[in-house]
């Protein structure tokens, strides 16, 4: 019999390894967005105010042509993919 930390670990793995993972929800006033990633890529919900869903597993082309005003809600938190070849300094706590 495995203890309660070790339940949780094997659990906690066995979802990461098989499931999407959510990156991130935008809450706003009349919709919450959430950013997830997906064996697939990137995918787009939304729910209204009351938890109606909007829109489900959309690309971000898709939100942007199917439901423009999330996209704008969404627009602004987008990141441009980073290039590894790029060295960037990293900033190191006490430095």
């Amino acid at each position: 019999m495995l203890n309660g930390l070790a339940t949780a670990w094997l659990v906690g793995a066995i979802g990461f390894a098989g499931g999407d993972r959510t990156i991130v929800t935008l809450k706003g006033q009349r919709a919450s967005v959430t950013i997830r990633s997906t064996a697939n890529g990137v995918r787009y919900s939304a729910k209204d105010a009351r938890g109606q869903a909007i829109c489900s597993n959309l690309t971000l082309d898709q939100l942007h042509a199917q439901h423009p005003l999330l996209y704008r809600q969404v627009e602004p938190a987008l990141c441009a993919e980073a290039d590894a070849r790029i060295d960037a300094p990293v900033a190191v706590a006490g430095e």
